[in-house]
């Protein structure tokens, strides 16, 4: 009767302001799909692993997603046009790849919405 929707990838094909909004409009359609077999039921959560500033931007300032409990020790970090997730919650471990020449790109965010809290998703996800 409930299901949460946990984008896992999105990748932008072209230059459009508006793709998000493309893409909830057809992940729209196969939750009405969804209904059809099963009327009773209700999408209960959004949520986005997010590792590019990208997505996190849409995910947190475009749609207002949150951190909640879990909070991603994750960061993408960038050597010689090479991108690389690195673990850790030390900022000692952190500080030493960047000495060692590594970029800091952003930390990945979990990021999650509930339909009780304010978002352009649910004009789309209805």
């Amino acid at each position: 009767k409930e299901i949460g929707i946990h984008i896992y990838h999105i990748e932008k094909f072209n230059n459009s302001k508006k793709f998000y909004e493309k893409s909830l409009k057809s992940l729209n359609e196969i939750v009405d799909s969804l209904k059809k077999q099963n009327p009773s039921l209700k999408v209960i959560g959004f949520s986005g692993l997010c590792v590019t500033s990208e997505g996190i931007g849409l995910f947190y300032n475009k749609f207002n997603a949150k951190e909640r409990d879990f909070i991603n020790s994750e960061h993408m970090i960038s050597k010689n046009g090479k991108l690389e997730i690195f673990d850790t919650e030390s900022k000692e471990e952190l500080n030493t790849k960047l000495n060692e020449g590594y970029d800091y790109l952003n930390r990945c965010k979990m990021l999650v919405l509930y339909p009780n809290e304010p978002s352009i998703v649910w004009q789309f996800l209805k």
